[in-house]
């Protein structure tokens, strides 16, 4: 005969596994979102694309404190360029801290007043996201209109490791193909932004305002792939008119929506798990240094109504 004890303790030893099971199953769709290759891309995206825009400027002959150019031949087109930005308290970078101090470069050839082929170099700007140091960005096209001036570059024109051993000759097959990345319409849905493979910053300073002032705008998309003795992960970003006026705040973008999608192949063929993640951002007029996440799928389903943390301004 069996008591009424141990049905209940085998009541409850049921209850406990289903708990546990149930407990499980939340975790393994609540983890945190892994959104470190959307703010790489910002923090590349917006210096990349206040040096081009002061570069502009310099080369047109605006005067701007803290701004150094020296170009051959000096008062017409095409020309060579060397111009010099300072960083510091005074000219803060358009992302990560505001007490950086340091400088960059850009080096670049201008076959006329608003097209050129740059490269830029950081010096001591301490640049980082926790994973990568950003020293400098490789010969990308920059092209300005009343749109404001648009840079374009991919993942392999990123140096985030050590400097670049620059070759100062520039050939017409390099600018050839350098410009021929440049799109002819930019960007409105993710697949179409997923099919570029390469990111578009415009830096846009609006009338009246001074250095420090510009609104930036932000499309396209990066792949990331990394293999590992027991893990493949593939991580791909987009963003759409992603827009940041760091002047009224530098801790978040205040429009656009962005696209995160994490895959993780973890084990050997024989006992692999597959871990996959889709997270979608959008951004407010309030400066609290996060973002929302209206859709998620996979791994982060549980996430939909949260907010992450951008940490931008780090």
């Amino acid at each position: 005969m069996i008591s009424p004890f141990s049905v209940l303790a085998c009541g409850l030893l049921l209850s406990c596994a289903c708990v546990n099971q149930v407990n499980n199953v939340v975790q393994q769709f609540n983890k945190a979102p892994q959104i470190d290759a959307f703010t790489k891309a910002v923090k590349v995206c917006l210096p990349l694309a206040y040096a081009s825009n002061v570069a502009m400027d310099a080369v047109n002959e605006v005067v701007t404190p803290g701004v150094s150019v020296s170009r051959t031949p000096p008062d017409s087109f095409p020309c060579n360029a060397v111009i010099r930005i300072a960083v510091d308290n005074a000219h803060p970078l358009p992302v990560g801290s505001d007490t950086v101090n340091g400088s960059m470069t850009v080096i670049g050839f201008w076959s006329d007043s608003n097209t050129a082929l740059a490269s830029v170099f950081f010096t001591k700007t301490n640049l980082n996201d926790g994973t990568f140091t950003l020293q400098d960005v490789a010969f990308v096209p920059v092209t300005r209109d009343t749109s404001g001036t648009m840079v374009v570059f991919a993942s392999e024109d990123v140096n985030a490791d050590s400097s670049l051993t620059v070759n100062t000759k520039i050939t017409d097959s390099l600018i050839t193909v350098k410009f021929s990345e440049i799109p002819l319409t930019l960007p409105t849905d993710s697949s179409v932004a997923v099919n570029q493979k390469a990111w578009i910053a415009i830096a846009k300073r609006p009338a009246g305002a001074g250095l420090g002032g510009e609104i930036y705008t932000m499309y396209g998309a990066s792949q990331y792939l990394g293999v590992s003795p027991s893990t493949t992960e593939m991580i791909q970003a987009v963003m759409i008119a992603v827009t940041m006026t760091p002047l009224s705040c530098r801790r978040n973008p205040w429009g656009g929506y962005a696209m995160v999608r994490d895959l993780r192949i973890q084990g050997s063929d024989n006992n692999s798990s597959v871990d996959l993640g889709t997270v979608v951002l959008t951004f407010g007029a309030a400066c609290t240094g996060t973002a929302k996440i209206p859709i998620a799928t996979g791994e982060y389903l549980a996430r939909i109504g949260s907010s992450a943390a951008l940490n931008l301004d780090r």
